[in-house]
């Protein structure tokens, strides 16, 4: 039995709800599409992520490296009333 268009959709669909990220699903599926299309056919379904999350999700499976920079490490650039001037 052949899949349907909107069966395959609703299969993308539960794989991007379950936390795959589009990159993953077209890994996953052996189906003659892009990255970029699945990401249209998630977008179109109205099913996104906020940015924090999809952010939180990557770091979380290690395509993001994120560690926190202290403060006594940042360079601080001085204001011109510290400056002397």
């Amino acid at each position: 039995m052949k899949m349907t268009l909107a069966d395959r959709n609703e299969l993308i669909i539960s794989y991007y709800t379950n936390g795959l990220s589009s990159g993953e699903i077209f890994e996953l599926a052996n189906w003659d599409m892009s990255v970029r299309q699945i990401q249209r056919i998630i977008k179109d379904a109205g099913v996104t992520r906020d940015p924090k999350t999809a952010f939180r999700m990557a770091v979380d499976k290690g395509r993001v490296h994120y560690r926190h920079t202290p403060d006594y490490l940042k360079k601080k650039r001085k204001a011109r009333h510290q400056l002397g001037e």
